[in-house]
């Protein structure tokens, strides 16, 4: 009787918020395998995967559907298998050998994954970790980075004034600072430099996220806020007006005032 020695090797990521499972291995192709995780009720539940040239990949699960924290993922052999595989493993898997078999005599592989328990920006998000200390007006935060404070407008969007210069208070500048200081006052977040600039009070011009969300755009999509590409940061800039379209048509905020948003605001 030929016996079979498996052998598999795991990689396991979770990256823009998805958790990702692939593995190589020289069981046959064809050969249907079970991955077991815990989601976010605690529960075990199965994914299946087949293999194909000697690997496999699981489809990405969003992290907000699994158990966050440490826990163990298990790839065991499915209960049926196509002929061409029960020729190598046997009918009841007699044919397997080797140390990836438990006491049943059942494949058992298993590795270690970490779930965060918080959304995180794309992977593509060059960012720092910021506390938002005071939001000082619709567009200003005070945030801490590492112990030191920092004033940071946000970049490429500009809101109307609470207090303007000249004509008192902006329509909706009071709305858009209310929205600014519920969602981000003491949370924490991710800073996004794309380049050194500052504005004219000498505060660093950046893009905030918290968790996976772009706060920039999601001020200009509630519309209280419109695009503003006076600087040289444009990396979102082809976005923020596409959004920005989305809101003047469903004429959201201060697209609801005809002829308001005229220029820039001072």
């Amino acid at each position: 009787m030929k016996t079979f020695t498996p052998e598999m090797q795991i990689e396991s990521a979770v990256k823009d918020n998805q958790l990702e499972v692939t593995g190589t291995t020289n069981l046959p192709d064809a050969t249907e395998l079970v991955i077991t995780l815990q989601n976010d009720k605690k529960e075990s539940f199965d994914k299946a995967v087949s293999i194909k040239d000697g690997s496999f990949s699981m489809a990405a699960i969003p992290i907000e559907e699994l158990q966050p924290g440490e826990q163990v993922l298990k790839i065991s052999l499915s209960d049926k298998q196509p002929d061409s595989v029960l020729e190598v493993i046997g009918e009841e898997a007699e044919l397997l050998t080797g140390p990836l078999l438990d006491h049943d005599h059942q494949l058992f592989v298993s590795a270690n994954v970490t779930i965060p328990a918080e959304r995180s920006p794309p992977s593509d998000v060059d960012g720092v970790k910021a506390e938002v200390t005071k939001v000082m007006d619709g567009l200003t935060l005070l945030v801490e980075i590492d112990g030191k404070e920092e004033e940071v407008s946000l970049s490429s969007v500009a809101v109307p004034a609470t207090k303007h210069s000249q004509n008192g208070e902006q329509p909706f500048g009071t709305e858009a600072f209310e929205f600014t200081s519920k969602t981000l006052e003491g949370k924490s977040v991710t800073i996004e430099r794309e380049s050194e600039e500052k504005d004219k009070d000498g505060r660093f011009l950046a893009y905030v996220w918290i968790e996976d969300v772009l706060f920039n755009r999601t001020l200009i999509e509630k519309g209280f806020a419109k695009v503003e590409d006076s600087s040289t940061n444009s990396k979102y800039l082809d976005d923020f007006k596409l959004t920005e379209d989305k809101a003047k048509e469903k004429e959201l905020g201060i697209w609801s005032i005809k002829n308001y948003v005229q220029g820039r605001w001072l």
